[in-house]
């Protein structure tokens, strides 16, 4: 049965079960996404989040997977779009041993910053799991032509009537240089 608790602390990890490994399904919400200028809303699919942790030695591994569609705009032609991924991360936590041998500043940089003190926040978890799937340029399809720079025609739809501009003269000066590294001085 899925659980909305959204935070887990590993050092309890061991007094809930005999094995090395803890699991469980969680029902959250992810905060909307922000790339390239647009917001991309994110659902979860299916049971929700599925969250692993195992004790590795003193250390952890963390894992959490889940299906989520991510809708928004394509980039190019600004027609909504909606994106299904599987995504999937693990992170390695160090343990309680090696951050006080580290000290303060040293290991500051060794927790994920979904971790604070060995408490794993899962919605952010999951958060970073998702933009870290998500491609670059969000698009509609990888042959989407975008939209006329000059008259805002969707080009995916029709052609326009636009003269492209071939070079910007400001450039003209550049056509002249003999940049071949072979070529004598």
């Amino acid at each position: 049965m899925p659980s909305s608790r959204q935070h887990i602390d590993l050092r309890g990890i061991e007094s809930q079960s005999q094995a090395q490994e803890f699991k469980r399904t969680l029902t959250l919400e992810v905060e909307p996404v922000h790339q390239g200028g647009q917001d991309y809303y994110v659902s979860i699919l299916g049971n929700g989040v599925e969250f692993k942790a195992r004790k590795a030695g003193g250390d952890y591994l963390i894992e959490v997977s889940l299906e989520v569609r991510v809708s928004g705009v394509c980039v190019r032609c600004l027609k909504d779009i909606d994106i299904p991924l599987s995504v999937h991360e693990t992170e390695f936590v160090p343990g309680i041993d090696q951050s006080e041998e580290l000290g303060p500043e040293q290991g500051e940089d060794e927790e994920p910053a979904h971790v604070q003190d060995f408490v794993v926040d899962i919605r952010g978890f999951a958060r970073e799991a998702v933009v870290l799937s998500l491609p670059l340029k969000i698009l509609c399809g990888d042959d989407c032509l975008g939209l006329c720079a000059m008259c805002g025609a969707d080009l995916n739809a029709e052609t326009c009537e636009c003269e492209k501009e071939s070079s910007d003269s400001r450039w003209d000066a550049l056509k002249d240089l003999d940049l071949d590294p072979d070529a004598d001085s």
